[in-house]
């Protein structure tokens, strides 16, 4: 029953999946060559994509499949250089000012990683804000040329806490990693980091 199942959940999945750019297993292989791979495990369907930012590894959907392997967990691999700890200092700084400025208001920065330059860009795209929403649109420059990576979506959330909010679970779908940093009237802010 438990092969009848992973061969039927595989069938709709190739059937759903670009061919050129997915795999589907039912165990998890020995290296990923496809943007995405899909595999079943008795816990359900896991998604390992893949893109130059680096590799996510996560259950996509809980179902019960009997007889599947479970070998997975939760993965992050990231394959560019490590963000130095200025890059985190300058946003932290430029979060408190707009804080202070604008009274108490979120913003949102976008952090680029240049593939010719080899250096982190940090980036303040259009947006709108407020003292609990923020709306960035990203800058057509860094979103349209190849040479640049979007790594990193940071927003604050002022002298709140660090967490994502229903608002950030449903626009944060990409590959990458995103960030919120909160209690900034605080000397050392707090912050919840995902991929």
């Amino acid at each position: 029953k438990g092969q009848f199942m992973s061969a039927k959940i595989n069938q709709e999945l190739l059937a759903s999946l670009n061919k050129s750019r997915a795999a589907v297993f039912t165990k998890e292989p020995e290296s990923y060559t496809k943007a995405i791979t899909c595999i079943t495990q008795s816990d359900g369907l896991w998604y390992v994509r893949k893109n130059r930012v680096g590799l996510f590894k996560s259950l996509s959907k809980e179902i019960e499949i009997p007889g599947a392997d479970t070998t997975m967990s939760p993965e992050f691999q990231f394959y560019l250089p490590r963000i130095r700890k200025v890059v985190l200092f300058r946003i932290v700084k430029f979060f408190r000012d707009v804080m202070k400025k604008n009274n108490g208001s979120e913003v949102e920065l976008m952090l680029y990683y240049d593939t010719q330059e080899k250096k982190y860009i940090t980036d303040c795209p259009e947006q709108s804000v407020g003292g609990a929403h923020v709306k960035a649109k990203k800058t057509e420059l860094y979103e349209t040329n190849p040479r640049y990576i979007l790594v990193l979506e940071v927003h604050s959330h002022n002298t709140m806490s660090a967490f994502f909010s229903g608002t950030d679970n449903a626009d944060e779908k990409a590959d990458r990693i995103f960030m919120v940093m909160g209690q900034l009237n605080k000397k050392i802010p707090a912050f919840s980091l995902r991929a």
